[in-house]
């Protein structure tokens, strides 16, 4: 009861400060990796304005460019908020930054933690081919933040299985050509689906003035989940 208290606390507070949904994820039970021996996180989604995202057709918008960065902070915002409450009832937490991705070396793009890890793992949707998540109720058209924590809480959640059948609609309209056009499938590395650097290499060729920020925006801007002309098959919804 404690436990679902906590659960409770959290999604209440993530919903007043703009979250339009919550999930739990057990890092250990997955054998995922996580900073400093955390063994649970939390993953919030916060949905994009859909009026920005309509008017992304055949090139990324300064408009959606401001957004993405105006939604990674508030997205800080609410995991600090989160990571503070849960410290505050005892549980160590870490927010981890929802920035742009992160070049170690010539080769790899990554970000500090996959947020999308945590995201598939609490049962809130799947990788699409363009490895972006599709929440099941707003598509690719949100973004993502954890908080890493100490806590116990039961976790029963089913990864979902991807939804994108024989659509390919993304690998189309990519202009860097990065999206293999592979489904996904769980446990399945980023570079079968997508080439991260092909991606980002267009995005400094041809729009400078948002590189290295990786949000083109066109694969998700056109994903039938995201634009509400294709829905989730409700017999396989959590």
């Amino acid at each position: 009861m404690i436990m679902n208290g906590i659960k409770e606390k959290v999604r209440q507070k993530a919903m007043e400060m703009g979250a339009i949904d919550v999930g739990w994820a057990d890092l250990e039970a997955a054998s995922v990796l996580a900073p400093d021996g955390f063994k649970q996180a939390l993953c919030i989604v916060v949905p994009l304005n859909r009026g920005v995202i309509s008017h992304i057709q055949e090139t990324p918008t300064h408009a959606y460019y401001a957004h993405y960065v105006s939604v990674n902070r508030l997205i800080d915002d609410i995991t600090l908020q989160l990571a503070l409450l849960l410290e505050a009832e005892g549980y160590p937490a870490q927010a981890i930054p929802a920035g742009p991705p992160m070049l170690s070396d010539d080769t790899v793009l990554h970000g500090l933690f996959q947020h999308k890890t945590t995201a598939v793992l609490s049962g809130m949707g799947w990788i699409g081919k363009s490895a972006l998540f599709l929440h099941r109720e707003y598509g690719s058209g949100v973004r993502l933040g954890s908080v890493l924590t100490t806590t116990a809480l039961p976790i029963e959640n089913k990864p979902m299985e991807s939804q994108c059948g024989g659509c390919r609609i993304c690998t189309r309209v990519c202009p860097s050509g990065a999206i293999k056009g592979e489904k996904w499938e769980l446990g399945m590395e980023r570079e079968t689906l997508f080439d991260a650097l092909k991606c980002d290499t267009y995005i400094n060729t041809h729009h400078e003035e948002i590189a290295h920020q990786m949000v083109c925006g066109l694969c998700m801007a056109h994903c039938p989940f995201t634009k509400g002309t294709r829905k989730l098959d409700e017999s396989l919804r959590n």
